[in-house]
């Protein structure tokens, strides 16, 4: 179900939710910019969906309401007033979208009570205002309630001033042994590097154990520049020796006003593997300063891939060297195989042809091996004549061997020609003797 600008009569969110109980057969429910007329923040309605599985809420307004326990609920995202409540019926869900930043102040004790973890949390997206304490609270209730949390992405949304600096001493006060014990890919876009981001930054790659992978965006308006940044960020120390940071460049002025693609961020952060590979170039002039522990800058990152596939160029071309000089020596046995073959099959006629008393009868001769092998099937040219050597070795027969070889038995014996045996004696191995053929 997709309602987007519309509105609902009297009594609006009661009227939702039966709509929705009405289809126990519903999978995905998407409310954008829908106007509950009538609708206050203490309505009490709930939201009861078996086979819910995909929830978005985006109304832009403080309604009331509740939700059931949704078991089905796989993804969620919630981007209004007063929706941490919704929170409560979501401890199955896999994806979770929140937005710190439009989220009143009270919501923060609704977060610190969640009866239960969410276990099956593997995906968090975040719109953080790091100006304002209560969104920094906020976000770290929800990463305390995500034992098996894998992806994290943060949307800053920063304006205004620092209420409070979230500095070391505050940050650790919320760290708790669980937290990011399973992350492994952080991404932060419209990073502004204000204090308290530079400090959350630090603080996750000195805490998470297990990181691959942190990528920043830089704000257009960003306090510092993308060379300052590299800098002040490759000085943190950090928990994972496999840690890279990236900095994906800086966003278009456009981002900062555009609301498009807010409520969706998938297609703001793309995978890791686009990641590790897009945006390099943005780079070209920064000089990391550590590039032996692969901190992960742009321009180092560039330069490994450039020497790994030099080193695979050159592995190639030795893989295929071997190759061709055992091509030759294949040729060329085969060619000392051939002549050895030929040799051995006229020596063997020659042999046969004194035991049998053919030095009256000539042979045809044998083909010569050629030089050099070729690829090429021997043709003849248009006109010719396709000769059978038998006829030949018939025809080179004298006349008089055909005669007289009859012996004075019985008439109906058969006579054979002394090419006829030596024939059958390649082929049979000479099974029978001269005398047993006449």
């Amino acid at each position: 179900m997709y309602l987007s600008v519309v509105k609902v009569q009297r009594h609006g969110g009661r009227g939702l939710a039966t709509l929705i109980a009405a289809s126990p057969v519903l999978q995905e429910v998407t409310l954008i910019d829908v106007v509950l007329i009538g609708d206050g923040p203490d309505e009490d309605w709930v939201i009861r969906a078996s086979n819910l599985r995909k929830l978005t809420i985006a109304l832009g307004s403080e309604y009331g309401g509740r939700m059931e326990d949704l078991p089905r609920l796989e993804e969620c995202c919630l981007f209004g007033l007063n929706y941490a409540k919704y929170l409560t019926g979501m401890a199955r869900v896999t994806k979770l979208t929140f937005y710190c930043n439009c989220m009143l102040s009270t919501e923060v004790d609704v977060l610190e009570r969640l009866p239960f973890l969410f276990e099956n949390l593997r995906s968090l997206i975040l719109g953080v205002n790091f100006c304002m304490m209560s969104h920094i609270l906020a976000i770290f209730c929800l990463l305390r309630s995500a034992p098996v949390l894998e992806e994290l992405d943060v949307w800053n949304w920063s304006e205004g001033a620092q209420e409070m600096e979230a500095n070391d001493v505050f940050l650790n006060a919320q760290w708790i042994n669980h937290m990011f014990a399973k992350l492994h890919v952080v991404r932060m876009k419209k990073v502004y590097c204000l204090n308290n981001e530079m400090h959350f930054i630090e603080f996750i790659l000195s805490k998470a154990r297990v990181l691959r992978v942190l990528s920043l965006t830089l704000a257009s308006d960003s306090l510092s520049s993308i060379e300052e940044a590299i800098i002040d960020i490759t000085e943190y120390p950090r928990a994972s020796p496999d840690a890279q940071v990236i900095f994906m460049g800086v966003e278009p002025e456009s981002a900062n006003n555009d609301m498009n693609g807010f409520l969706d961020l998938s297609a703001e952060f793309p995978d890791v593997e686009e990641e590790e590979t897009s945006g390099l170039g943005s780079l070209d002039t920064v000089h990391p300063r550590r590039r032996q522990r692969s901190n992960g800058e742009s321009v180092a990152q560039l330069q490994l891939l450039q020497e790994q596939l030099q080193e695979l160029e050159k592995e190639k071309d030795q893989h295929h060297k071997p190759t061709v000089e055992e091509l030759k020596e294949i040729i060329q046995e085969g060619k000392k195989n051939a002549i050895k073959f030929q040799n051995y099959f006229e020596s063997t006629i020659q042999s046969l042809s004194k035991q049998l008393d053919l030095s009256q009868f000539r042979l045809p001769p044998l083909p010569e091996f050629p030089s050099e092998l070729s690829s090429h099937p021997v043709t003849t040219r248009p006109g010719d004549t396709p000769v059978d050597p038998a006829d030949n070795v018939a025809a080179n027969v004298p006349e008089d061997s055909r005669e007289g070889h009859a012996t004075s038995g019985d008439a109906d014996v058969h006579v054979r020609s002394p090419i006829d045996f030596v024939a059958k004696c390649v082929g049979n191995g000479c099974a029978e003797s001269p005398e047993d053929q006449i």
